[in-house]
């Protein structure tokens, strides 16, 4: 039996190691369930993140998603608002995972499988969970999911009061570009992406 235990990056953080189904074999489901051995008391004592398939209908799930709508919809005008609906987040074309510990979820993220490219889509960490790593961890995996997908791009729209957010992005490798998609040029909206795949001879 194989044990997974991942860190948010090359270093070494004992009080936020993150396991991602990004790297597990064939140990795990394709839910993203993970599989680890007797091992794991070896690290017991430290908290542990784990990212995972789930459907947006979880009670933790949808709560989290629900705080989030509100959030969005106590800083934009109607109007700049385009989240996904927890029903739109439930059709084939979308991967939802979420981040726990323990049976605790406290963070989100999807990926909206669109023709040619990938949009970031639900980020969200609970409150009283940011910092953690979380968001760095399911960006991660979104973007994992979408190299699967053999996607040449990462894309997403932001609000322009959600800073934090803009750095986490920006961290990974985001740049900001033109609207795109059906999008509207709007005020408070900031679109980034992410290339995922080389330029070929003709785009270089």
């Amino acid at each position: 039996m194989v044990t997974h235990f991942i860190w948010p990056d090359e270093r070494f953080y004992p009080q936020d190691i993150a396991i991602s189904s990004r790297f597990a074999t064939g140990d795990c489901s394709d839910k993203g369930a993970m599989i680890y051995s007797e091992a794991a008391y070896l690290f017991s004592d430290f908290p542990m993140i784990l990212i995972e398939r789930t459907s947006p209908k979880h009670p933790q799930a949808t709560a989290l998603l629900k705080a989030s709508h509100a959030l969005m919809q106590s800083l934009f005008p109607p109007e700049d608002n385009f989240y996904l609906e927890i029903d739109d987040l439930c059709v084939p074309s979308i991967r939802f995972f979420t981040a726990r510990k323990g049976d605790t979820i406290f963070g989100t993220g999807a990926l909206a499988i669109k023709d040619g490219y990938g949009e970031v889509k639900s980020m969200f960490v609970a409150e009283n969970a940011r910092g953690s790593g979380a968001a760095d961890a399911l960006l991660r995996q979104i973007e994992d999911e979408a190299r699967a997908e053999n996607l040449d791009w990462l894309k997403l729209e932001t609000g322009n009061l959600l800073h934090a957010a803009h750095k986490v992005y920006a961290r990974h490798g985001f740049t900001k570009c033109r609207p795109f998609g059906d999008y509207p040029d709007a005020n408070s909206s900031i679109f980034m992406e992410k290339r995922l795949t080389a330029l070929s001879d003709d785009e270089g």
